[in-house]
């Protein structure tokens, strides 16, 4: 995320962030301070809607909460902080063989050269004692040239152990930054790159593609009920039942709050919207109950909407056709689900 300080307004909003925090008892810590600044700047419109959402839910800014939410909008730096620094190394190591092939490209013309010369002495000694000599010197470059050829294959070879090791720390700090803190599932910065990739193999594939909203019903009531931490719980089994209903190489996402998606290939419609009913099946069939004396939770329940991508359109569009089904299906009465233009929602 990039914010724009202005000398004239950075001080006017440094103050507004401070109370913003002060507003709901958040520790004035730096990485706090980053997140509240960029809220009281309106520099991200999505950071803006969610503390919204959250303060219209009542959502008590916890420790918890505010490592969540700068996880989700500020992780980016770190994580370009984490690529810069593999990066430097697979510079360092690029490097490295750079010289290395440099020192292979010299020794062998040097020991080319050494055989020109022994070529050259050997027709000007023809059969005589020189070709003895000649010959022991030609031995004795071949093996100092084998002994270098050794070492440099040894130092490729570790070289190539060092850059593998990069590349799966590279993986890893992207899978990292990539990952909803809470629930372990694709967060909405991996919703954001998969869904042009997924689209662009649709396309490619000449296969439909298809969008799933689904926002967890009452989820404000469940909290005011039962509590955050019990919220959390819910949001962790919720994530758990879709993974295990979705099926590769469909993915899930944690899109923000109490709302994921799911990008679902290789379905038309009509199919996705049958894949969209098991998932809403699958969520209001679990049994919540209070880890301390096992007392039954109110019933969880989802409500969804579909869409499906149209080849060349902007992809923004399918996602507000997908938002737009979910607030129809939360308008028709809940727990059900919905897809743009379709026929009424049956609960």
């Amino acid at each position: 995320m990039v914010i724009d300080f202005k000398p004239d307004s950075s001080s006017q909003l440094a103050s507004q962030a401070l109370e913003l925090m002060q507003r709901r008892q958040i520790p004035p810590t730096p990485a706090n301070f980053s997140v509240w600044y960029a809220v009281a700047a309106e520099s991200d419109p999505s950071l803006s809607r969610v503390v919204s959402a959250l303060d219209a839910q009542g959502v008590v800014f916890d420790e918890a909460r505010n490592r969540e939410i700068y996880e989700r909008f500020f992780g980016y730096e770190r994580e370009r902080a984490e690529v810069r620094r593999i990066g430097d190394g697979v510079e360092q190591h690029l490097r490295s063989i750079v010289d290395l092939v440099a020192q292979i490209s010299n020794g062998t013309e040097a020991y080319g050269a050494s055989l020109d010369g022994m070529a050259q002495a050997i027709g000007a000694d023809g059969a005589g004692g020189g070709f003895a000599h000649t010959l022991n010197s030609l031995r004795a470059d071949t093996e100092r040239m084998r002994g270098h050829t050794n070492v440099w294959r040894e130092s490729a070879s570790s070289r190539g152990v060092e850059m593998a090791k990069l590349k799966r720390a590279l993986t890893a700090a992207r899978n990292d930054a990539e990952t909803d803190v809470l629930t372990r599932v694709g967060n909405r910065r991996r919703f954001d790159r998969r869904l042009p990739e997924f689209a662009e193999l649709a396309h490619k594939q000449r296969k439909p593609l298809c969008v799933v909203m689904l926002d967890i019903d009452h989820f404000k009531r469940f909290n005011d009920t039962y509590g955050h931490s019990l919220g959390d719980r819910v949001l962790r089994l919720v994530a758990d039942r879709l993974t295990k209903e979705l099926r590769a190489p469909a993915e899930l996402f944690r899109y923000g709050g109490e709302e994921f998606a799911a990008l679902i290939p290789g379905h038309a419609l009509g199919e996705a919207v049958d894949v969209a009913e098991s998932l809403r099946q699958a969520v209001s069939m679990m049994r919540v109950a209070r880890k301390s004396d096992s007392a039954p939770l109110r019933q969880v329940t989802v409500s969804l909407g579909v869409s499906q991508y149209a080849p060349g359109e902007p992809l923004s569009n399918v996602v507000r056709r997908a938002d737009a089904a979910l607030y129809a299906a939360k308008s028709s009465g809940r727990n059900c689900t919905s897809a743009k233009l379709a026929g009424p929602c049956a609960a």
